[in-house]
């Protein structure tokens, strides 16, 4: 077997199972996925250095999962359940797993959130449209695959990402290490020190092949007190998305820019931040 999908899900997120095995029968993918328990941080006992213990319990259930795929000798799929899935993730999926480029990855996530810096998301705009079709309306039609090296790069998220068969072993070395450090890291924050170390090799595809569900709450987030900057950065990642809806992601702007409160600093550096991500303005005529 090339490749085996698992999404991680909580025993009490009924409703988020149901999203994901939808998913996985419209696409014809059930049965090539399998659902992994996760550890819930409800049922974690208090630990010296961890501030959040659902962090410490994503952390955990990424872990262990990638541990019982060590002797599997496949590529491994894991995916959070509050993931939207493209329509070509198999295909991506099947091409990382037996593309001899791809070997020399520890990890590929099929999406990241990426530090928006105006060098690192412009590079990245320009490799999403150099491998997209899509008509005057701005949706994907047709997509090739390749794969951004992500050192010297930081990102945070582990929504979605492929564990090359031959690295499981490190991977799991490394994080049981980290593990037992203080302070407790988030697992995304790891893999990107572990990256900008040189201790992984890992990528990202463009397009981004799986997202978040824009609207879902995150399990490790306070929802008493949300981050108010999640929702557009979530946006981002799915304007990089091989099945975006481009309408509806206008919509989603349109919706926040009317309830952002923001003062005219902001809005201002906003404003003259995206023509830095359009590659700036045009000299005057």
């Amino acid at each position: 077997m090339a490749w085996e999908g698992f999404y991680i899900n909580l025993d009490r997120a009924q409703a988020r199972r149901d999203a994901v095995e939808r998913q996985l029968s419209r696409l014809a993918l059930t049965g090539k996925y399998h659902r992994f328990p996760a550890v819930d941080g409800k049922d974690l006992p208090p630990r010296a250095g961890v501030a959040n213990p659902f962090e410490l319990a994503c952390y955990l259930s990424h872990f262990e999962l990638i541990r019982e795929r060590t002797a599997s000798g496949a590529w491994t799929h894991v995916m959070e359940d509050d993931v939207v899935m493209s329509r070509h993730t198999a295909e991506a999926i099947e091409l990382i797993s037996r593309h001899p480029d791809c070997a020399r990855y520890d990890i590929v996530f099929t999406n990241v959130m990426l530090h928006v810096s105006a060098p690192v998301m412009a590079d990245v705009c320009r490799q999403f449209d150099e491998n997209v079709a899509y008509g005057a309306d701005g949706q994907v039609e047709r997509v090739q695959i390749t794969v951004l090296p992500l050192a010297g790069k930081d990102f945070v998220q582990t929504t979605a990402y492929v564990v090359n068969p031959g690295s499981t072993a490190k991977i799991v070395n490394l994080l049981q290490s980290v593990l037992e450090t203080r302070p407790f890291a988030p697992l995304d924050h790891v893999y990107s020190a572990l990256s900008r170390a040189g201790a992984l090799a890992i990528g990202c595809t463009i397009p981004f092949f799986t997202v978040p569900e824009v609207s879902a709450a995150s399990m490790i987030q306070d929802p008493a007190a949300p981050n108010p900057l999640y929702a557009p950065l979530r946006l981002v990642d799915t304007a990089l998305f091989a099945d975006r809806d481009v309408a509806a992601i206008r919509r989603e702007i349109d919706s926040l820019k009317a309830r952002t409160d923001g003062g005219v600093t902001s809005g201002l550096v906003a404003d003259a931040y995206a023509l830095v991500l359009a590659g700036g303005a045009k000299p005057a005529t």
